[in-house]
């Protein structure tokens, strides 16, 4: 499977969001398992939905700036957007039971 994910960082995070009506952000830090684990998931949700869906990684170390702003304290942390507002989230093990 070649993933459709998207890696954002800080400078093209906000346009990556405003692509697609929908986006679903997985919030993750490379020593996190339960995040590599949901990345798997999400790069196979990402083929099959990449015209409907915006699948988005973000490193949390590398984007502190949008981790303040969206209050993200826990990795693997999802949000859900419609156009640009967050209008869901998952956090922890919420994650992992949602998507697995």
């Amino acid at each position: 499977i070649t993933s459709k994910a998207i890696k954002a960082a800080p400078r093209n995070f906000n346009n990556i969001i405003k692509k697609n009506p929908f986006s679903i952000v997985l919030f993750t830090n490379s020593h996190c398992l339960p995040c590599r684990q949901i990345q798997n998931i999400m790069d196979t949700l990402s083929v099959k939905y990449r015209d409907a869906v915006n699948m988005v990684y973000v490193d949390a170390a590398e984007s502190v700036n949008i981790v303040a702003k969206y209050g993200v304290s826990v990795t693997p942390t999802i949000l859900v957007f419609k156009r640009d507002r967050s209008e869901e989230r998952r956090v922890g093990k919420e994650c992992r039971s949602r998507w697995s």
